[in-house]
């Protein structure tokens, strides 16, 4: 699959105008990382999205997935989490010697620490851990943290809504992640 450039436009001007209606403070410093980062020109990834503008159609794809299934998400969360859950799949270079375990965390140390944009603590959790078991946990306040993540709606959503975007899981639903979740099998 190709989009054409009118498509990777569209996708631009649908991301900018969704985060900015966030009305988050440096929202306008976010919208200026995600142009010169080459976000909205990016592959989604080696597996999945493998074409121009593909991270940007990828992340719209999880917003709208976790939209249409919300039970009660803040609906500024769930468009900061899906749209930038990905963030580090674009052109950043990080200074020499800064050490990572997945890019969850890598997204958000671009979204924290250079870009300095506030997030609630279950939008960190769902960008941190939106791979799921997939993640790499570190230590045990790292295993206390996915846990705690997979008790939040909105990770649910966000995990799900990557899952099905990426084509990895296509018989997954948000219902059945929940109830998974309670029977303490995920």
């Amino acid at each position: 699959m190709e989009l054409t450039d009118y498509e990777i436009y569209e996708n631009k001007r649908r991301i900018k105008e969704l985060l900015s209606f966030t009305k988050r403070e440096k929202v306008g410093d976010l919208i200026k990382f995600l142009d010169r980062s080459g976000y909205f020109y990016f592959y989604g990834s080696y597996k999945h999205h493998k074409y121009k503008g593909g991270l940007a159609k990828h992340s719209l794809e999880v917003m709208e997935y976790a939209l249409e299934h919300n039970e009660g998400c803040d609906r500024d969360s769930i468009i900061i989490a899906a749209l930038l859950h990905d963030l580090c799949k674009t052109k950043y270079n990080f200074p020499k010697g800064v050490e990572f375990h997945g890019h969850g965390t890598k997204s958000l140390a671009i979204l924290k620490e250079f870009i300095g944009f506030p997030l609630t603590e279950e939008e960190e959790l769902a960008i941190r851990f939106h791979m799921g078991s997939g993640c790499y946990i570190r230590d045990e306040e790292e295993a206390e943290r996915y846990a705690k993540a997979r008790e939040s709606e909105l990770w649910s959503l966000i995990h799900v809504g990557d899952c099905i975007s990426a084509g990895n899981h296509p018989k997954i639903t948000h219902g059945l992640v929940k109830n998974v979740i309670k029977l303490g099998k995920l």
